[in-house]
């Protein structure tokens, strides 16, 4: 009985960290303040379907090179979002938590 008790507990542990923490691949478009927009899914190429992530203060952000992953230094004013195409946006994964974004990485071809 302890075993199944056991098992129950760490499946329902297991199952609240995939809630909390969540991966989005899409198309960054802008940065405001505080926020990034981006669209993602079948709307991904379309700058009107973005839709608005709060950015956490102690965010990371990569970029990758030739499958190198770089930290880029200056949060969410470095130059790398300075440079972005607000019709063509750009590649980006974001990492989420409590719905903030922890993590993001731009570029990454697909294999």
């Amino acid at each position: 009985m302890w075993r199944n008790v056991l098992c129950a507990v760490f499946v329902l542990a297991f199952s609240f960290g995939l809630v909390v923490a969540d991966e989005i691949k899409g198309r960054v478009y802008k940065v405001e303040g505080d926020k990034i927009y981006v669209s993602s899914g079948d709307d991904a190429k379309d700058p009107k379907a973005a839709k608005a992530y709060d950015v956490d203060k102690d965010v990371k952000i990569y970029v990758t090179k030739k499958g190198e992953k770089t930290e880029v230094t200056g949060g969410i004013t470095a130059d790398v979002f300075k440079k972005l195409d607000a019709e063509k946006g750009r590649g980006v994964t974001l990492q989420t938590k409590d719905n903030k974004v922890t993590e993001i990485v731009f570029g990454g071809k697909k294999q």
